[in-house]
């Protein structure tokens, strides 16, 4: 049951959207097993969600009190670095993810899209090359082809992202339109990952990509 409550949180957090009773499931979770790693990453799903920084970051901070070598809390963690403008810290637990396990999938892409951030897209470029995931890698190529000014390729990698993850992950394409500066294209395809309950939603609130369609 400990196990199962969390988990049932996150899911009506992240693919119901279903708050409220995601916020009883995952207090219940957190009341039972308040030094379980996996709980606080799960619990942490509502916070992260609703652009709820500093209490995402206390329980990622938690989580790794608990369970140093949780790749999952180091990323999410980097999330919220990321949006709240410590780029330095969150640069730091991106790497930290790659050094748990060098193939995390979305792992090179995250950690790329820090370095791009920071103003450096040839170091960007090399990580989203090692980039084993094929949606991910072409989601990273895309934003940083584009933004070294090379169209064509940029083009072509939003075209297999686009065959590879219209069914399945929707935000993905909406976000790569989006800092291509395509609103109208990253508006629709934020609308069809509403309607497919893509679960990669939770990191809309304070998506640097989405930064345009604000």
């Amino acid at each position: 049951q400990t196990c199962a409550l969390p988990i049932y949180g996150a899911v009506l957090s992240d693919y119901d959207r279903n708050w409220a009773v995601a916020d009883n499931e995952l207090k219940q979770a957190l009341a039972l097993a308040p030094h379980d790693g996996m709980v606080l990453l799960l619990v942490a799903a509502l916070p992260l969600t609703l652009g709820q920084d500093a209490p995402a970051r206390q329980l990622y901070m938690e989580s790794l009190v608990c369970d140093p070598l949780l790749a999952n809390t180091y990323l999410l963690l980097q999330w919220v670095e990321l949006r709240s403008g410590h780029m330095t810290e969150a640069e730091t637990a991106a790497r930290k993810v790659m050094e748990i396990d060098p193939s995390f999938v979305w792992g090179h892409v995250f950690l790329g899209q820090i370095l791009l951030l920071r103003g450096n897209p040839q170091a960007a470029l090399a990580e989203m090359e090692l980039e084993t995931d094929d949606i991910a890698r072409a989601d990273g190529l895309t934003i940083v082809y584009n933004a070294l000014g090379r169209k064509d390729d940029s083009d072509a990698a939003l075209r297999q992202l686009t065959a590879g993850a219209a069914d399945i992950n929707s935000f993905s394409i909406g976000e790569a339109h989006a800092a291509r500066g395509e609103n109208d294209e990253a508006l629709k395809w934020l609308d069809r990952s509403v309607n497919q309950k893509d679960s990669a939603l939770f990191l809309f609130k304070g998506d640097p990509f989405l930064k345009n369609l604000r």
